[in-house]
């Protein structure tokens, strides 16, 4: 009896987690299905001149696209949106970064061209010295940062007191 009773209660179980899978599978469809929809308000967020809005929207486009799988000339066209936007926000160097991630071809070389005049008028900056924000891609639309900046005649990464010849610790892109 004992056992016949285990055994029921594992079927429910087991028909419990098929059916949330399931449904958990569905719900996946649903919202890559949705990436269309990021592109389009991205677009009219854009249009409006509300960036930040319209970076958010191709970011999202960006993350769903990567967890989808989508082909990655649907990925490149998110990355450069995010891009075009950021440009506008002024934001250059955050730019700069998402172009890098789409693969080489003649639009992320023509895009890079079209943003290196303003990249030109930073590098003096930037040159100088090595503290500022330095960005990783983490994958999935977010970004890893550190912050170096300068303390007391030492550097200090993230409120991590390193002296000065450590220099960077990784190198992700800089803004």
């Amino acid at each position: 009896m004992k056992r016949k009773w285990h055994a029921g209660v594992m079927a429910l179980v087991l028909h419990t987690a098929a059916a949330h899978a399931a449904a958990s599978d569905e719900q996946i469809a649903a919202d890559c299905g949705k990436l269309n929809d990021f592109a389009r308000s991205g677009e009219a967020a854009f249009s409006q001149g509300d960036l930040h809005q319209a970076v958010e929207h191709y970011t999202a486009q960006a993350a769903w696209g990567e967890f989808c799988h989508v082909p990655p000339a649907a990925l490149a066209d998110a990355y450069h949106h995010i891009a075009l936007a950021l440009m506008a926000e002024g934001e250059p160097l955050k730019a700069r970064a998402w172009l890098q991630r789409m693969p080489d071809g003649d639009e992320r070389r023509q895009a890079l061209l079209a943003i290196q005049p303003v990249l030109d008028q930073l590098q003096p900056a930037l040159a100088g010295s090595p503290m500022g924000r330095y960005w990783r891609y983490a994958g999935k639309g977010v970004w890893s940062t550190l912050t170096h900046s300068f303390f007391r005649l030492l550097y200090a990464v993230d409120g991590i007191v390193l002296r000065t010849e450590y220099g960077a610790v990784f190198n992700p892109h800089r803004y």
